[in-house]
């Protein structure tokens, strides 16, 4: 192998090595990511569920907002009708993609950032997390921690993530299905379901189990 031969084998390893290692830092950023997510969750959940005033704030807020009259508060409750059959259809669409296209490593994502998070949030609301009377006056209320409701709606927009490797697309849709799950979440307090910390908590459990299927199986390739 001549001099030029070995230089021209240099630069194609090069950028091989350095693509790599960008790979493994990314990887090791949804780690860190996922960790601070559910490290978000225990604090948010100490506080809303096991402090005095984490219990009145968040009740009073509720409260509050329950008492909402008017045309967009009706709006806003007769959205959660509508919550589970777009969130599945959404769910369907982005699976049924990935299997026609082929993309099994995008299906796994899918599937494991969806039903992993309405798991784990039906785990918590039933089985880990258990609701003391820290404050009287407030009356007994069970658990409610995190809003299944909203988990379900968020994962629906967290699936939206995998569901093209055209990043802007990805991203656009992504969002506008955020601020969906978002009006989603207020509708379920506006209605007196759940508290702001159970919205706050849905959020963060999808997005754990986002940045945990891309630190697993790495981003989709830019198209």
């Amino acid at each position: 192998m001549n001099h030029t031969a070995r230089e021209t084998q240099g630069v194609r390893l090069a950028p091989s090595s350095s693509a790599r290692s960008g790979q493994v830092a990314l990887r090791a950023l949804y780690v860190v990511l996922c960790l601070a997510c559910l490290a978000a969750v225990f604090a948010l959940q100490h506080f809303a569920i096991h402090t005095a005033r984490g219990q009145s704030f968040d009740q009073n807020v509720m409260t509050a907002l329950s008492e909402q009259t008017g045309t967009v508060a009706s709006y806003l409750r007769s959205m959660l009708d509508t919550t589970v059959p777009v969130a599945v259809g959404v769910l369907v669409i982005v699976a049924l993609i990935a299997l026609f296209q082929r993309k099994m490593r995008t299906l796994t994502q899918v599937i494991v950032v969806f039903a992993g998070a309405n798991l784990t949030a039906q785990l918590l609301k039933h089985v880990l997390i258990d609701r003391p009377t820290l404050v009287e006056h407030l009356g007994v209320y069970g658990n409610s921690f995190p809003s299944g409701h909203v988990t379900i709606a968020a994962a629906a927009a967290g699936v939206l993530f995998f569901s093209t490797s055209h990043r802007n697309v990805a991203g656009t849709l992504t969002a506008l299905a955020g601020i969906w799950a978002a009006l989603i979440g207020i509708a379920t307090v506006v209605s007196a379901w759940h508290r702001p910390s159970d919205v706050l908590g849905g959020f963060l459990i999808v997005a754990a189990w986002v940045f945990a299927a891309q630190a697993l199986w790495g981003p989709a390739k830019s198209a």
